[in-house]
């Protein structure tokens, strides 16, 4: 009679062996993240980070400041602050090779578009009050 040979390695002991037709279950021991690979993961708190940011540059860029008005404050006793610049757009972009999902990638780029800390809002800004061709020559015009 043979008995069964103790594993000899730390992590088969982690956990009991689960064979069968379910693949979604890593195999017993393994560092296996199950379906998603560590570059998903990343992907997804990159996202999940970029998202947190931009939307808290949508906040106080539009609604921090009706919502002060409707609270009863004046412009006067209003404090301006500034978000992230940059942060949230270049997460949300960074994020987007690494998601498996196709909605979720298309969802990352509508979102970077409201990050109002973003580059495109600089370019936008600059364009719209006429300085970028002076920036883009070094130099101001108005002056």
């Amino acid at each position: 009679m043979r008995l069964a040979v103790p594993p000899n390695h730390a992590l088969q002991r982690t956990r009991l062996e689960c064979r069968g037709c379910n693949h979604c279950v890593p195999c017993a021991g393994s560092l296996s993240l199950g379906r998603y690979s560590a570059m998903a993961i990343v992907g997804m708190v990159l996202f999940a980070l970029g998202a947190f940011v931009t939307l808290a540059n949508v906040y106080l860029s539009f609604i921090r400041y009706p919502v002060h008005l409707a609270l009863g404050g004046t412009r006067e006793t209003y404090r301006w602050v500034s978000g992230f610049p940059l942060v949230g757009s270049l997460f949300l972009w960074l994020s987007i090779p690494l998601l498996s999902s196709v909605g979720l990638r298309w969802f990352a780029v509508a979102l970077s578009l409201f990050d109002t800390g973003g580059i495109h809002w600089f370019v936008g800004t600059m364009w719209w009050t006429g300085q970028l061709g002076a920036f883009l020559r070094g130099r101001n015009d108005r002056e």
